[in-house]
């Protein structure tokens, strides 16, 4: 279900406009399992993407399509997960031949969840980073 529904939201006007750098807010894009946003202190479990996550993806990672984005719910669902700071977990998962590194982040309040980088990443950038924190989940 959580697959479906961040399809639907990746898919829809809103992200598109958002990861496009042509409006600013944030959107629900993909759904954390409770476990990970127990570890995070999160009181929700709704990933959101924003306008500043938008511009430095522009800036950093201007490769990515938004079509890019499809396979995060997966991420979140099956992916390494890596916990390297208090509120942070980065997630990484191997789809079409490729290395993705997705990282979620929680606000101080424990009250919202975001997506703050989303990239390819190296076979060598996934094993430093599989030593570089406590692996939860993977590995």
């Amino acid at each position: 279900m959580a697959r479906i529904a961040s399809y639907d939201l990746l898919t829809g006007p809103k992200f598109r406009a958002i990861q496009s750098g042509h409006l600013t807010g944030h959107t629900p894009v993909a759904m954390l399992d409770k476990k990970l946003a127990d570890e995070l202190g999160s009181k929700s479990r709704v990933v959101l993407f924003s306008n500043a996550t938008a511009a430095k993806q522009l800036s950093h990672h201007s490769d990515l399509k938004p079509n890019s984005y499809l396979i995060l719910q997966e991420m979140l669902d099956k992916g390494d997960v890596i916990q390297d700071r208090k509120k942070n977990i980065g997630l990484q998962l191997k789809s079409g031949g490729r290395w993705w590194r997705t990282v979620v982040k929680a606000t101080k309040d424990g009250s919202e969840l975001y997506l703050t980088t989303f990239h390819k990443i190296t076979t060598k950038q996934r094993d430093r980073a599989l030593r570089s924190g406590t692996v939860l989940r993977g590995g």
